[in-house]
């Protein structure tokens, strides 16, 4: 309810503003990078997933990519440490999960192995953090941009809207210009992500993509609306089914 809320207020915000059918240009200072060309060049030294996806967003250098070769190697080194080291204590959640006999008791079992593999992905997280720190300051804002987009993106495909090639350009600069503001990864914090949602919503979505934004809200609105009332409703026919019982006893 509370993201329904959150939702609904920021696209409240953002209607009234709806003029024109076409996206409007962004600034200057918002469109100063292009993002994820670069010089269009990786080399093929073995870089992958996200270290892949962080060479080529921040345009690294043949050296900055060599560097982070090494870094991903060590990871991948951490975390095939890390495996061997709860291998067991995996298997034994995944075994006491299948002959758990009561839900109380697979769903503790299954938040143990949550927490366990929380822990490798936090480990993950750690190594790529520090390859960021490595880069030039422009380059870690270029990646903390492409970050915060990755964050908030969903948020619009989740209101039925989905942004078109110039509108995902503009909508990542807007990202890489608010990751300039701070000294943090903003896609960490809600309160930037919050920010982003409604300067993505207000300078880069069209009047009709703001209108679908606003029907969904709507909806769901409607739909817990009436769920709650729906219940509110069966409440209250238990309540006088157990006042009959009484009666019919005494």
């Amino acid at each position: 309810m509370r993201h329904l809320a959150f939702l609904a207020t920021v696209v409240a915000a953002l209607c009234p503003l709806a003029i024109a059918e076409e996206p409007p240009a962004s600034n200057d200072d918002a469109l100063e990078v292009d993002w994820g060309k670069a010089d269009g060049k990786v080399n093929d030294i073995g870089l992958q997933s996200d270290y892949l996806e962080l060479a080529t967003v921040t345009d690294a250098t043949a050296e900055q990519q060599t560097i982070l070769k090494t870094d991903q190697d060590a990871r991948e080194q951490a975390l095939r440490q890390w495996d061997q080291k709860n291998e067991n204590k995996i298997k034994r959640y995944e075994v006491a999960i299948n002959r758990a006999r009561t839900d109380a008791q697979k769903k503790r079992y299954e938040k143990g192995l949550e927490r366990l593999m929380t822990e490798r992905s936090e480990l993950a997280a750690q190594h790529l953090a520090k390859s960021v720190k490595s880069l030039k300051p422009d380059q870690q804002k270029v990646w903390y941009g492409h970050q915060l987009f990755k964050a908030v993106e969903p948020r619009f495909t989740d209101l039925g809207v989905k942004l078109n090639d110039e509108q995902v350009k503009q909508a990542k600069a807007i990202c890489t210009k608010i990751a300039r503001k701070t000294r943090r990864n903003p896609a960490e914090s809600e309160r930037f992500k919050a920010a982003a949602f409604k300067e993505i919503g207000r300078e880069v979505l069209t009047d009709i993509q703001r209108r679908t934004a606003a029907a969904t809200v709507r909806a769901r609105q409607e739909r817990e609306k009436q769920r709650k009332d729906d219940e509110e409703e069966e409440e209250e026919e238990e309540e006088e089914e157990d006042d009959r019982r009484r009666r019919d006893h005494l």
